[in-house]
């Protein structure tokens, strides 16, 4: 996942909530859709199960060399919310080192999740991937156009010499951060704090930028 301090000057919110700025918490302010409740999907065999046939087809019938099945690649759109947040959050808590090490659950971990699945979904470039309505994979990207560059990135943009900054104690930006979970918001800071630093290391030519967010591949099509 690709993302982005000097003269920074933090946003607060009336209640002494930090206002994060990307993906991990800038989304929350801008959030409509609803958090929902954390339950993992139910599945046939190793599977979950997808039957929609209205989405936009992006290709049909890809084989991979050596391959004895066929892939279809659809686009993910607005009404695959609830089972997008469900298949991110539950692989997130089962596969992220990070996750697995702080034993953050699914129900804790949903929260962060919510508003940026719903921004994703937003960007309609992310896509699922089936072999027949079996879910075999997922890809979760976005974009952000130059205006949005300031804001995203703090106002550090195209240094001459960018240098990724370290703090030597990030306890107040943990205790400030907005979940309710102290685990997640540690992992929300460590996220931002690779996140926002991004605008310093882009090119000064940048005009949009295409960010890699999330991929998921199960387990049984992984080469």
């Amino acid at each position: 996942m690709l993302s982005s301090l000097k003269h920074f000057k933090p946003q607060i919110f009336s209640t002494g909530t930090k206002l994060f700025n990307r993906n991990v918490h800038h989304y929350l302010k801008e959030q409509v859709l609803p958090t929902l409740e954390y339950k993992p999907l139910s599945r046939t065999g190793d599977f979950v199960l997808d039957q929609r046939r209205d989405r936009h087809v992006i290709e049909d019938g890809y084989t991979p060399k050596g391959a004895e099945f066929k892939l279809r690649f659809e686009l993910v759109d607005e009404n695959d919310y609830e089972i997008m947040l469900q298949i991110v959050t539950e692989n997130f808590v089962k596969d992220s080192n990070i996750m697995r090490h702080l034993k953050i659950k699914g129900e804790e971990l949903i929260e962060m999740m919510a508003p940026m699945v719903e921004k994703w979904i937003q960007a309609k470039n992310s896509v699922i991937i089936k072999d027949g309505d079996k879910v075999v994979g997922n890809i979760f990207g976005n974009i952000h156009n130059r205006d949005e560059f300031d804001k995203l990135y703090r106002g550090q943009l195209f240094h001459e010499k960018p240098e990724f900054i370290i703090k030597s104690d990030y306890a107040e930006d943990i205790r400030n951060a907005p979940f309710k979970s102290l685990n997640v918001n540690r992992v929300a800071v460590l996220l931002e704090e690779m996140e926002w630093q991004t605008g310093k290391f882009l090119p000064k030519d940048t005009e949009k930028l295409g960010v890699h967010e999330l991929y998921v591949i199960h387990p049984k099509y992984m080469r």
